[in-house]
């Protein structure tokens, strides 16, 4: 188990707790117990000044939700004139809910100083560190954990196609649009058939995918998003999901996403922000949702994706639905 046991520990860590380098941030870092082990993580942009109360307020919220016994801040910022305002009033909000403040501090990305200990040790000019050879960054490496440069370098793992390869997806997408729609003619399906046959295939897909992962070729990116862009077939894929398997989702449904073209974005994402959700990637499930809001602002289960995310519902709650409740409910 990984310990923290000073700052420049948790400067290592929280990194990897997060998936990015945070910048212009505050880092609310959950203690429970005794031992004082790490719970939930939140992370905000440090906010103007009039959003400084309403901010406070809603990571006390949170904090408590979550059960916090106590609590560790982490402003990252240059200037104490931005991240001060928001460390003091959370500081005074965390005392009126009986939340613990363990210790508060600032990084500059060279320095750390502590708001809570006016000691020798704790320095106004702040205390150099370097994270270059830190033993817990190298541990989390070996676990396989990535700690990106910054938010912007997780949001291009969920960024649209473009260029050459967006000309090769939107012909992949409009040859999958024309089979299936002279499919339903010669058929003469009717819409129960139609869907019923969408569920199938996405139900078989993903199973098979989840057997055998690989690289996704275009025709199957086309097929997939094109046929979870009906809600019932959509439904089937996130029915699927369950936390053990979740980070084989998230592959799946990142490989699609980062590949997807209109009007087929909002299924795909929120399929790619509910698995980053359910594995724990708080921050990628973020990413993912927002791109769905772009494609479509009024997309409600984006929506729904969102309030979850907000109110830091965690994912220890989610309890699949069985195909079969899907299946029955969709025609």
């Amino acid at each position: 188990m990984l310990k923290a046991r000073d700052p420049e520990d948790l400067l290592a860590v929280v990194p990897y707790r997060l998936g990015f380098h945070p910048r212009q941030s505050l880092v609310a870092l959950a203690l429970h117990g005794p031992r004082r082990r790490f719970g939930f993580t939140a992370r905000v942009d440090l906010p103007p000044l009039a959003n400084v109360p309403d901010v406070a307020r809603y990571l006390v919220e949170v904090l408590r939700h979550h059960d916090a016994d106590e609590v560790l801040l982490i402003a990252y910022a240059d200037s104490d004139a931005i991240a001060g305002p928001l460390v003091h009033t959370l500081r005074q909000w965390l005392e009126r809910a009986g939340v613990g403040l363990v210790d508060a501090y600032r990084s500059d990305d060279r320095r750390w100083f502590c708001y809570t200990c006016a000691k020798a040790c704790c320095p106004v000019e702040g205390t150099p560190y370097d994270l270059s050879d830190h033993p817990l960054a190298a541990e989390h490496v070996l676990r396989g954990q990535v700690a990106l440069p910054d938010r912007e370098a997780l949001r291009a793992q969920v960024a649209p196609v473009s260029g050459q390869r967006l000309a090769a997806m939107q012909r992949a997408f409009a040859d999958v649009e024309s089979e299936l729609a002279a499919t339903v003619g010669r058929g003469g399906a009717d819409r129960v058939v139609f869907v019923q046959s969408g569920m199938a295939w996405v139900r078989d897909f993903v199973q098979g995918w989840l057997g055998d992962p690989r690289a996704l070729t275009d025709r199957e990116v086309a097929e997939l998003a094109v046929r979870v862009s009906a809600v019932p077939a959509r439904d089937i894929a996130w029915s699927m999901m369950s936390r053990p398997t979740a980070s084989r989702h998230l592959e799946l449904w990142q490989q699609a996403l980062c590949r997807v073209v209109p009007p087929y974005e909002p299924a795909v994402a929120c399929l790619a922000a509910f698995a980053a959700w359910l594995h724990g990637s708080g921050a990628l499930a973020w990413c993912a949702v927002e791109r769905a809001l772009e494609a479509d602002p009024a997309y409600s289960w984006a929506e729904l994706i969102v309030q979850s995310l907000e109110q830091a519902v965690s994912p220890s709650v989610w309890q699949p639905v069985p195909l079969e409740d899907i299946e029955r409910f969709a025609c």
